[in-house]
């Protein structure tokens, strides 16, 4: 074992060794063009993959424990963590009290401990017989980098003030980000670099992903024979589309920072997603899911468009993009799964509330359990499940259920609105949309017929007012005689009075003339808000198309009545083009 340690100003290691590139992370490296980055990945072309165990691991407060995937026993290791475990090929990594540790992910035996005293785990990565991991202080003035072999001797430790991002191993080489744009290739059993990658871009994360290497940070770039262009931005590279999600959610965090036991809203509200350079899209599944506390959203990984969701019994606080799928494990220690479409696959569980949970899924296929609902229905579902605390997640789903042509959309608008646990942005927002649909006219007519009960609690009374724009636009005669009894019907909101009012101008048929000549004589001459005031006259307006000569006389004296609110009097009179002749048919 040797050790080196890198201060800002020199960072040479005395006992390194001559190498391609220099001392390890020197700031006085020259851009190479590329030409040591691809030696390394020509020299590590065809290496195979590193093992991967599909398992979640979760930490209580005394035990890490582990369940895995693809049915094997779970197992419990009787010991905490100070930081959130990382699954490194077929290895657990972890901190606890100034000391590292790896577990077998399959068995949870204990395969070494390493002392790294001050120090708490950034990441891990792993190639089958290397572990290298790095790790932080608290107090962010150092970083240490730490390779060990199986049998738990150090192979390589060093310290430097340079913040290390989340490092991956390949074939007995180590990928350690640093800087924010650089990735140093170090041999694992010398501690040489022998390459180094200039990204150009933010670059915190060595991901190995079926049996693939990339590095990244807000996208991520591929390790292959293009590596050598990515200081000039030409290699492969795959990103997310940007979309603005509750919660705003990332999908990599910064690989510099140390990672926190966080319970709150960061560790709840995240993207999972993992490349894939051979599907269209460059992402497994072709998807991303974002998850924002107990809600679940899963994007097309091209479109951004939604493609499916879904509210879960508790806060989502860690997961993976499988092979074809998702996993997710939530705070009460349950594990979900979806395939890529939505259906929900077979549920595993710890048995215990966790403090913290991985996934590790990479190789893992989830099998549908039941088919997958239609995304109106997963979106009713959701809405309608979530507490009123989750109105953020509630309005972007609202926004997506808007976009749907489905009739069911109409019913679910309207279940919203008379629902009392809806919070007030999120009804008025189902009240707006409802007023914009041009279907659904029978999920519409149900809701104005059902009688409403003014003792409920449960319910309120229905949208009356969005239904009538909606009815209107859709010339639905139908919804004439229904709009006339909310007219008057005492129930019905002072909001909802114009636009049922502008309605039946235009759907109003003769068997509506007794409740719109009602309502005429009520407010014509009390209406004291403007609202109100359009009301009335949108009513004449009716009485004048389907009331003949009756309907007529009734606007023409109504209109010369000094009794009648000087507004609405003015109102009567715009209504020139059918007063002329009323006037003449009733003196």
């Amino acid at each position: 074992m040797k050790s080196c340690t890198l201060t800002l100003t020199a960072l040479l290691c005395a006992c390194a060794s001559s190498t391609a590139v220099g001392p390890s992370f020197n700031t006085d490296w020259q851009n190479d063009a590329g030409a040591s980055i691809a030696a390394v990945e020509q020299k590590l072309r065809g290496t195979p993959a590193p093992p991967t165990v599909n398992v979640a691991v979760g930490l209580t407060a005394d035990a890490l424990l582990g369940v895995p995937l693809d049915g094997g026993a779970p197992w419990k290791h009787p010991r905490t963590s100070d930081c959130p475990p990382v699954i490194a090929g077929d290895l657990v990594v972890f901190s606890s009290n100034g000391e590292l540790f790896a577990l077998d992910a399959r068995t949870g035996e204990q395969r070494w401990r390493v002392r790294v005293p001050g120090y708490r785990l950034r990441g891990a990565g792993d190639d089958g017989q290397v572990t290298v991991a790095t790790l932080g202080q608290p107090d962010g003035a150092r970083s240490l980098l730490v390779t060990v072999n199986r049998n738990g001797s150090v192979l390589e430790r060093q310290e430097t003030t340079h913040p290390l991002g989340r490092p991956a191993a390949r074939g007995g080489v180590a990928f350690v980000p640093w800087s924010g744009q650089y990735v140093s290739a170090l041999d694992v059993k010398s501690g040489d670099e022998i390459g180094r990658l200039l990204t150009r871009e933010l670059t915190s994360h060595a991901l190995q992903e079926n049996g693939e290497l990339y590095f990244g940070e807000k996208g991520v770039i591929r390790f292959d024979e293009r590596i050598k262009f990515a200081s000039t931005q030409q290699a492969n590279r795959a990103s997310l589309p940007q979309r603005e999600l509750p919660g705003k959610p990332r999908w990599l965090e910064p690989g510099e920072t140390l990672p926190e036991l966080d319970m709150g809203a960061r560790a709840k509200t995240r993207i999972y997603a993992a490349p894939r350079f051979d599907e269209p899209t460059r992402f497994a599944s072709n998807r991303f899911v974002a998850t924002y506390f107990k809600t679940v959203m899963a994007f097309d990984a091209k479109s951004g468009d939604l493609s499916w969701t879904t509210a879960l019994p508790d806060d989502v606080i860690g997961g993976d993009a499988a092979a074809q799928g998702f996993v997710l494990c939530t705070q009460n220690g349950r594990l979900h799964a979806f395939t890529a479409d939505g259906a929900p696959g077979n549920t595993l569980g710890f048995g215990t509330h966790l403090r913290a949970c991985v996934v590790e899924a990479g190789t893992f296929v989830v099998r549908a359990a039941q088919p997958a609902a239609p995304l109106s229905v997963q979106l009713e579902t959701t809405l309608l499940g979530l507490d009123p605390d989750m109105a953020t997640a509630q309005l972007f789903l609202l926004e997506e259920l808007g976009k749907l042509s489905d009739p069911s959309v109409a019913k679910t608008l309207i279940e919203l609105a008379q629902n009392p646990r809806t919070p007030p942005a999120v009804r008025n927002e189902s009240r707006r949309l409802l007023s914009t649909r041009r279907s659904g006219a029978e999920h519409m007519l149900a809701a104005l017929e059902a009688p409403f009960d003014f003792l409920s609690t449960s319910r309120l009374p229905p949208p009356v007012g969005p239904l009538a724009d909606a009815l209107a636009a859709m010339r639905e005669e139908r919804a004439a005689e229904l709009l006339a009894r909310h007219l008057n019907d005492p129930a019905t909101a002072l909001e909802d009075l114009e636009p049922t009012a502008r309605a039946l101008a235009v759907l109003a048929t003769p068997n509506e003339f007794s409740a719109l000549r009602t309502f005429f004589a009520l407010y014509r001459s009390t209406a004291d808000d403007p609202a109100l005031v359009t009301a009335v006259v949108a009513v004449a307006r009716a009485l004048l198309r389907v009331g003949g000569t009756e309907g007529r006389s009734i606007v023409v004296r109504a209109a010369k009545d000094p009794m009648t609110q000087p507004e609405v009097a003015r109102g009567l009179a715009a209504l020139d083009t059918a007063l002329p002749s009323a006037r003449a048919e009733t003196r």
